[in-house]
């Protein structure tokens, strides 16, 4: 009798240990579960606010140049004065070609960021990284909110360095991708 109360309550204690152990692995397996899905989470967020912002960027400084150059395609009465009625005719239709490919860029710049936008966003992308390890990415994401935040700029001088930025990013993104399979690995 006293063998069978013993080996009855070493059975209870084990399963109650047993039971302490796999609650414990559950929660941490839970808790494992939770922070790399909100990594993965977090790593698409800032991979696609990065796509944006430099579509963004790219685009503006490409065909800002294209703009300014419409507003100066004027043509004065002095011009028209000096030129043939086949010269008005030819700058004419030179003049609508370039009106509507103005025209189709404006469209495009309606449907990305805006300045004040690209500057948010640099600001908003700079708050979500690591000031040690991402800090060359910090340093593109001033350059361009320096750049944006100028009222008038000319963009023949600016100095975005967008392949850095673009590489940078890549190798931010393998890091704490490395970090979720490190984690889930622990599961």
């Amino acid at each position: 009798m006293e063998t069978l109360l013993l080996l009855l309550s070493s059975g209870v204690i084990a399963a109650f240990v047993a039971q302490l152990y796999t609650r414990k692995n559950l929660k941490t397996s839970q808790y494992i579960n939770v922070i790399t899905s909100e990594r993965i989470k977090w790593i698409q967020d800032v991979r696609n606010e990065f796509s944006v912002l430099l579509s963004s960027v790219i685009f503006y400084l490409l065909n800002s140049n294209k703009i300014i150059n419409e507003s100066s395609m004027v043509i004065t009465q002095e011009l028209i004065d000096l030129v043939t009625e086949e010269e008005i005719e030819a700058m004419t239709i030179e003049f609508n070609k370039n009106k509507i490919i103005s025209d189709t860029i404006k469209d495009e710049f309606k449907t990305g960021l805006s300045k004040r936008e690209i500057v948010e966003k640099s600001i908003l992308l700079k708050m979500k990284l690591n000031p040690k390890e991402d800090a060359e990415i910090i340093s593109i994401l001033d350059d361009i909110i320096n750049t944006f935040s100028i009222v008038s700029f000319d963009v023949s001088y600016q100095n975005i360095r967008y392949e850095v930025l673009v590489n940078e990013c890549q190798n931010m993104f393998k890091r704490e991708w490395d970090k979720v399979k490190d984690e889930t690995r622990k599961k």
